[in-house]
């Protein structure tokens, strides 16, 4: 999965445990999502006519976190746009810089959320440390009416993803794509785990329930897309090509679904409750 949505989906996860006071370890800089980068700041992004400007609010991941709090700040969700409606334009270029669908981090308050996106630049490429990603996160929304698309099912989503996954299984064993066959296994058989999974450090530990530990950890290891190499660089003849793109846009988006369903049943249940009440 490529680092810009693991770092989104690390920041939802992390911030929800925060805000249910949750004490962090090895969250920023420490994290894996962080590794390659230079810098990681927050900015108010204001548009008057047609000029940008942007005012500094945070620092750093964990100085927003503080800001979210201090601010009123009930909990967080991942919201993913998907470009041209999930015709699978968002799959063939998802292994670009600023290619793939848009994703943002909802702030939900009591009056409304703020919506978060971020930009990702290339600064210092000669370092010795590989911290070559200059990462900025722009408020472009506040007190926006809340999105909906978040509030799927997990129980329905792991279910439809199980008959993908099965169906990517057959595809890719009849055509000894070995590699790819236990990717989708791997993903079955977390779906049907009786134990919680290894998150790979998306979301804190006992952060999730465990049908949506399942589903993120089974996401996660489907995740096949991406350039050469990846699933999106094969191609077949006449009928297994259709199937193939079929397929693959089915799993491109339940998968960016389930990630979606899985990191948002972080947000704070108890603070949940409290805030439905303002409506």
């Amino acid at each position: 999965m490529q680092t810009a949505i693991r770092q989104i989906l690390v920041l939802v996860t992390h911030a929800n445990a925060f805000l249910s006071d949750q004490s962090l370890k090895d969250f920023y800089p420490q994290h894996e999502v962080f590794r390659f980068d230079e810098s990681v700041n927050f900015v108010e992004v204001e548009h008057t006519g047609e000029v940008w400007k942007t005012h500094p609010f945070a620092s750093d991941p964990f100085d927003w976190l503080l800001k979210l709090r201090e601010t009123g700040c009930i909990g967080l969700n991942a919201v993913r746009l998907a470009i041209d409606g999930d015709s699978g334009a968002g799959r063939k270029t998802v292994a670009f810089v600023g290619g793939g669908d848009r994703w943002f981090i909802e702030a939900v308050y009591p009056t409304g959320a703020d919506y978060w996106e971020a930009r990702w630049e290339i600064g210092d490429q000669s370092r010795s440390d590989q911290k070559i990603w200059r990462v900025t996160y722009g408020r472009l929304a506040k007190k926006q009416s809340r999105l909906n698309d978040r509030f799927i099912s997990v129980e329905a989503l792991s279910a439809e993803l199980g008959i993908a996954l099965q169906e990517a299984v057959s595809f890719s064993r009849r055509h000894k794509l070995d590699q790819f066959e236990a990717a989708f296994s791997a993903g079955c058989a977390a779906l049907r785990s009786k134990t919680d999974q290894e998150l790979n450090g998306l979301a804190p530990n006992n952060k999730l329930p465990l049908a949506a530990s399942r589903l993120l950890a089974a996401a996660q290891v489907s995740w096949v897309f991406g350039g050469m190499g990846s699933w999106n660089d094969l191609s077949f003849e006449a009928d297994d090509q259709s199937r193939y793109e079929t397929l693959s846009d089915t799993l491109f988006r339940l998968i960016n679904l389930s990630l979606v369903a899985a990191v948002n049943a972080s947000f704070p249940t108890v603070i949940k409750r409290r805030w439905w009440k303002f409506w």
